[in-house]
């Protein structure tokens, strides 16, 4: 049984601009153990989908139009009282945010955050819990942490504070971990080092982990399946290693030619034409359409592609010519 199954998930914003369709029809699932990649550019609705699930998504604006997200399979995290939510936010399911600098509170030591999660989850006392909050920092590559941990966020390196954040979210030994973006604002060096991090906790605690990340060269390294989202639709699913070699979607093509590539010669970096769509006035029938050089006619009319199986049973595209290479137009 899946450790997390969300299905058809439908999140919207309801603006004076109009109805923002973050998120729709979103579903996958996590085994446990398993690490899932949900990949895509900026403002593809991937924090969404996430925060979501941690009922973080402001209501109003935002609201879950429909879907569920069903936990350790009898809970439904959409639809769970705040209070029950509340005792496993924290607990059974943690998140890494993507900037720890405006997520850890300057105003307070490291000592009171890190143990937070366990003054509030657990029946322990202040003591116990810094010797406890002092072993998460180690764990994660704190150096001199008994002293450090009395420290301020400002007196941290911008990798030492995602490193406390990480001990932050395992510091009560969740069962899922969301980490949404959780490199995106250290130098490759301290990428590296968070990530093989992250591998090792896996294999230490049996976790499974939710990765957000806009980068699909360091998919291959931390997921074991992956999930390509492109204006709030998921466009491509298959395991990491399939798609890595074999990537099927127009937009999953393009997104890996944008890679650089060690000892290649270009004059110039390979990119996907155009931008995301507003996602309040999405086009109609496959919102890729103007920026894929495989679009034909029926690509623009309702109703837009569904995700279907490709590729034999282990994969899903949401593109009804993904077989026919051959097909190549000009894009304005």
């Amino acid at each position: 049984m899946p450790l997390l199954t969300v299905t058809n998930l439908t999140v919207y914003f309801h603006t004076r601009n109009g109805v923002v369709r973050a998120a729709e029809d979103v579903s996958f699932e996590i085994e446990k153990g398993e690490t899932l990649a949900i990949v895509g550019e900026s403002g593809s609705g991937k924090s969404v989908t996430c925060y979501s699930l941690m009922g973080l998504v402001p209501q109003p604006p935002g609201r879950i139009e429909s879907g569920s997200a069903i936990f350790d399979g009898k809970i439904d995290l959409l639809k769970c009282p705040p209070q029950e939510l509340n005792r496993i936010r924290g607990k059974r399911m943690a998140m890494i945010f993507q900037d720890p600098m405006t997520s850890l509170n300057p105003y307070l030591r490291i000592e009171d955050q890190v143990i937070e999660p366990l003054m509030i989850h657990e029946d322990i006392d202040r003591r116990d819990a810094v010797r406890r909050g002092i072993h998460a920092l180690e764990e994660v590559g704190v150096p001199d942490a008994a002293r450090r941990i009395r420290s301020y966020p400002h007196e941290f390196s911008g990798g030492m504070r995602q490193r406390v954040m990480i001990a932050m979210a395992l510091i009560t030994q969740p069962e899922l971990l969301i980490a949404d973006e959780p490199t995106t604002a250290l130098d490759v060096t301290i990428q590296a080092q968070i990530l093989d991090l992250l591998k090792d906790l896996k294999k230490k605690t049996r976790m499974s982990i939710l990765l957000i990340t806009h980068n699909l060269g360091i998919v291959g390294d931390l997921a074991d399946k992956v999930a390509v989202m492109y204006a709030g639709r998921i466009v491509e699913q298959a395991p990491a290693a399939v798609l890595l070699k074999k990537p099927l979607h127009p937009y999953t093509i393009g997104l890996m030619r944008s890679i650089p590539k060690l000892g290649a010669h270009a004059e110039r970096l390979q990119s996907i034409p155009g931008t995301v769509p507003d996602a309040a006035r999405l086009p109609v029938g496959c919102k890729f359409h103007a920026r894929c050089d495989r679009a034909q006619g029926d690509c623009t009319l309702d109703p837009e592609p569904k995700l279907v199986e490709a590729d034999g049973s282990t994969r899903r595209v949401r593109c009804p010519y993904w077989d026919k290479p051959e097909l190549k137009r000009t894009i304005p």
